[in-house]
């Protein structure tokens, strides 16, 4: 009874050969169906962001990183997005050109490149700050605090993996 109330609630006119497909299938499939939906409903609308007009997309989430920091530089950048240095570079142009961060070279060592937010990234850091934390306080009013403790502990260890995976391919 259990699993076939897991399966309401991923869709409520699932038919009966859907369920019996559902509830045979392995954990592996269960695992990457259900991240997929989670990752795909979290990120909704991401790719088509804007902000006071302008198409910011996924480049929010540089936003998010570079405003959650004290100083942030390339390397820092490159590191986060775990990518090659020219795709960094991609990404950061494509905040400047839009007026969100403001490139210089560090005042104790000009081969680093100092990364900022400009006062319009700023706004918008804030802005993005207080949607993403109302939206995780109505997800965490649905759970008790041992359920969130299991829940981070899982992300943690997901993220980890992901990171060594992508690590080993390169």
């Amino acid at each position: 009874m259990f699993a076939y109330m897991q399966v309401l609630q991923f869709g409520k006119d699932l038919s009966t050969r859907n369920i019996i497909y559902y509830l045979m299938r392995t954990d592996k499939e269960r695992f990457i169906e259900i991240f997929s939906r989670f990752i795909q409903q979290f990120t909704q609308g991401i790719e088509n962001f804007t902000y006071k007009g302008k198409d910011v997309g996924s480049g929010i989430f540089l936003i998010s990183f570079i405003g959650s920091r004290e100083d942030c530089f390339m390397k820092d950048i490159i590191q986060y997005l775990n990518v090659i240095p020219s795709t960094a570079t991609r990404r950061v142009d494509k905040l400047e050109k839009l007026g969100l961060i403001i490139r210089s070279n560090s005042d104790d060592d000009r081969r680093l490149i100092r990364i900022t937010l400009s006062d319009e990234g700023k706004e918008l850091h804030s802005a993005f700050l207080q949607r993403k934390l109302m939206g995780v306080d109505l997800m965490m009013k649905e759970f008790e605090e041992s359920e969130l403790n299991i829940f981070f502990k899982i992300l943690e260890k997901i993220m980890l993996k992901s990171k060594e995976m992508k690590n080993n391919l390169h």
